[in-house]
Parts: structure tokens; C-alpha cells; sequence
């Protein structure tokens, strides 16, 4: 921000030097063009976030898949890549998020939570920290299966 400001006055204030003549900026402007190629090659720190939170989510459904649906999980998850579910961070504000947690009194909420569906799966993940700044085990899960027989489901 103050190079902006600095820049913005360099322009806008010609330097004045001692003998009273004003100062020229140079004609190739090579600086300008320095600094251009500067803002342009650096990198931006949010690039990464959305790949890291898929990486998550997925290593998220390889691992919880096998274990909550003990039929069919195992082979599902071993298919598994990126771009095979969609996802949502929902939070606490929704009257939908209020009536899952007021159903699951057991699970507590958090600010990183998450909805993602792939295939038959409906999957609740709860995150302790950012899952888009960091690679991070899901804390809770709570999976549902459409379709399916709920008596056949392990959580019955």
C-alpha cells in the first residue's frame, strides 16, 4: 500500500533538485516495467486452497467410506479421485445446519464444516482447522447412504 502511494506521488509530484529544475523520470522506464513483472511472478497465497481442501475432502472419503458402509464402501473408495464429488462448507447460520446438529445433539459444530456427496454418499465432515490451509484429519463424520436399506446401514 505505501508503494502504491509512493508511486502515485512520484508521478503526480516531480522531484524538484537543488539547482530548482525538475527531475525527469528516465525515458524506458525500465522500473515501471521491473515492477510490473514483480506483482506479475508473484505468487498468490490463495492459489493452493482449493486443491488442499479436495485433497482433504477425498483422503477424507477413502478413509471414512471403507468403515461406515462395510458392503460397498471399500470398493467405491478405492475408485475415488479428485473431481468425483461435489462439496459445500455450510455453517452455522443455516436453519438446515441447525437442525442436523439439533438431530445429532452429539456432534458439535465447528467453523470448518463441510457437505459433500458423491455418489450415494451424503457425507457431514467437521474440521478442527482450515482444511484449505492445511493438511488435516477430519475430527467427526457422519455418513448417510441413499438408497439404500437403512437397517443395512452400520449405524443402525
Amino acid at each position: 500500500m505505501l508503494v502504491l502511494l509512493y508511486i502515485f506521488t512520484a508521478f503526480t509530484h516531480p522531484q524538484i533538485s537543488e539547482s530548482g529544475h525538475k527531475m525527469e523520470q528516465p525515458g524506458n522506464k525500465l522500473d515501471e516495467e521491473y515492477y510490473d513483472s514483480y506483482l506479475d511472478s508473484k505468487k498468490d497465497p490463495e492459489a493452493g486452497n482449493k486443491e488442499r481442501l479436495e485433497s482433504n475432502l477425498l483422503r477424507m472419503l477413502k478413509s471414512v467410506l471403507p468403515r461406515e458402509d462395510t458392503s460397498g464402501g471399500a470398493d467405491y473408495a478405492k475408485k475415488l479421485k479428485a473431481g468425483d464429488f461435489e462439496y459445500e462448507k455450510i455453517t452455522r447460520e443455516s436453519m438446515y445446519t441447525r437442525g442436523i446438529f439439533h438431530e445429532l445433539g452429539y456432534i458439535v459444530p465447528s467453523e470448518y464444516m463441510y457437505i459433500v456427496k458423491s455418489g450415494p454418499y451424503l457425507v457431514l465432515a467437521i474440521y478442527e482447522g482450515n482444511p484449505e490451509r492445511f493438511l488435516l484429519d477430519v475430527q467427526r463424520t457422519k455418513v448417510l447412504k441413499k438408497g439404500g436399506n437403512p437397517s443395512d446401514h452400520p449405524d443402525s
